[in-house]
């Protein structure tokens, strides 16, 4: 059985004033993410971290989101941040490293990315 955060329900003001678990705030940022809308992505995210800031993987997709935007720097935070709450989650700390050597490429500057 899950546990009651797992459950916790929201009023998501980005879905018609529907009711929806924070789990599907996140999956909802993936189908944006896929379809491109980047920034309506990144806003489920946070909106998802913000009502659980430990849900796995949102932390991950946000990085990734974060690096096809170029902003090495948030992509670097947020996987540090999942590293933390999954130190096993291989993809994770693959995307640091990778974005990590990236960022020390440009010098910082940002860059336009596909992970």
């Amino acid at each position: 059985m899950r546990e009651y955060s797992d459950y916790l329900m929201c009023q998501d003001r980005h879905n018609g004033g529907n009711v929806v678990t924070i789990s599907e705030i996140s999956h909802i940022g993936l189908v944006l993410a896929r379809s491109g809308n980047l920034d309506a992505a990144i806003q489920k995210f946070q909106s998802a971290l913000q009502l659980n800031p430990q849900i796995l993987d949102a932390h991950y997709n946000l990085g990734l989101v974060f690096a096809i935007k170029g902003d090495l720097g948030a992509a670097i935070k947020e996987y540090e941040t999942e590293l933390q709450l999954n130190p096993k989650n291989v993809k994770a700390l693959g995307r640091l490293e990778s974005a990590r050597n990236q960022l020390r490429l440009t010098g910082g500057a940002k860059t336009i990315t596909r992970p």
